[in-house]
């Protein structure tokens, strides 16, 4: 009988010990609430010595520490395994220690080779990404960093492999996630310790970004580079230098007094067209001029007519009418003053000019 009132009072010292408020000032004493928590903090601290805090999480269930995430691979969730068993030392039921480590809710990654992530932006600034990366914070940091550089979250998806190559692989890809806003559209693309960048840039402090990079990417890393300087104004200048080189070469020609092409000026029209349609992206300025001979509101009327009939044979040609603006300006813009013919002849003319 002693016997049976002396394990009664055991058991309910046990149970006022564990789970009353009470206790939990107790020099050396912890209820389940307190205990629970400082079980936490040391198992959390035993991931961070194992080097998973990427990948592993941990709650406690009395005192066993239930593990979950994706491990690299089996040698790092053993590892890990071990030193949350060990983070609170040694102890029993009695002395508050983590008896035991649920793994269940490990998963081990499956390795591959090549480790690759890409990503590609296109001409409407969508960033699509694919491949693989280490772990679902690695994941997450990406999607951060496109929604301030891009300001939208990347499309695609990404899969948790292990096989990264190694730890600054992660910082590697955010930093070829950034060069992929200096490119008006391309593809960057790491692959293992080989990374690649390719697409088009139009501005030139994009060019120069780009160009920094690559002579700052440290070893074991490399970087390879396929890009197109694409400069909208030099673009232009060249378009019009060449319809300049092609007008000073043979003038177009009319009849006296009026805005009628002469079928002579054919080839220079069909050579004016072809030049025009290989520079779309530019509007052009068809400006006509006329000599001082005659009365200067006709001769206004009719370098805006012949201006606005070259105009036409453009578009006939296959250039795009929004691309064609006309005007005149009569006699006010003279090349030259003199009042020889072949003055004249130099001031009645046809410019064309090509918008940057």
């Amino acid at each position: 009988m002693k016997l049976v009132a002396g394990l009664v009072v055991f058991l309910a010292f046990g149970w006022v010990v564990i789970y009353s408020p009470l206790t939990a000032g107790w020099p050396g004493m912890a209820n389940a609430k307190t205990l629970a928590a400082r079980l936490q903090k040391s198992a959390q601290k035993g991931i961070e010595a194992a080097n998973a805090g990427r990948w592993a999480h941990v709650r406690i269930n009395g005192q066993t520490a239930v593990l979950s995430g994706r491990a690299p691979d089996e040698t790092a969730a053993q590892k890990t395994v071990a030193a949350v068993l060990h983070s609170a030392g040694r102890g029993g039921a009695f002395f508050g220690g983590i008896v035991d480590v649920d793994r269940r809710g490990i998963d081990v990654l499956v390795p591959v080779a090549p480790f690759v992530w890409s990503a590609r932006k296109a001409t409407d600034g969508t960033v699509t990404q694919s491949g693989y990366m280490d772990s679902d914070a690695a994941i997450k940091s990406l999607d951060q960093s496109a929604q301030k550089i891009f300001g939208k979250p990347l499309r695609g998806s990404v899969q948790i492999a292990a096989g990264v190559p190694d730890d600054q692989w992660a910082a590697q890809a955010q930093t070829l996630l950034q060069a992929l806003a200096f490119l008006d559209e391309g593809t960057v693309q790491l692959r293992d310790h080989m990374a690649h960048i390719e697409g088009t840039v139009t501005r030139a402090e994009g060019r120069d970004a780009l160009n920094t990079l690559a002579q700052n990417m440290r070893a074991p890393y490399k970087l390879t580079t396929q890009i197109v300087f694409d400069d909208p104004k030099a673009k232009a200048a060249a378009c019009q230098q060449d319809l300049q080189a092609i007008l000073a070469k043979t003038h177009i020609r009319f009849s006296s007094g009026k805005a009628v092409i002469s079928p002579a000026s054919a080839p220079v029209l069909d050579a004016l067209a072809a030049r025009a349609k290989a520079c779309p992206g530019h509007d052009l300025n068809i400006i006509g001029h006329t000599d001082r001979l005659g009365d200067p509101g006709f001769n206004l009327w009719l370098s805006k007519a012949r201006a606005k009939a070259i105009g036409a044979a453009l578009v006939a040609r296959g250039v795009a009418a929004a691309r064609i603006h006309s005007d005149g300006v009569g006699s006010d813009r003279p090349l030259c003053t003199s009042r020889t013919r072949t003055c004249r002849a130099q001031n009645r003319r046809i410019e064309i000019t090509v918008e940057g």
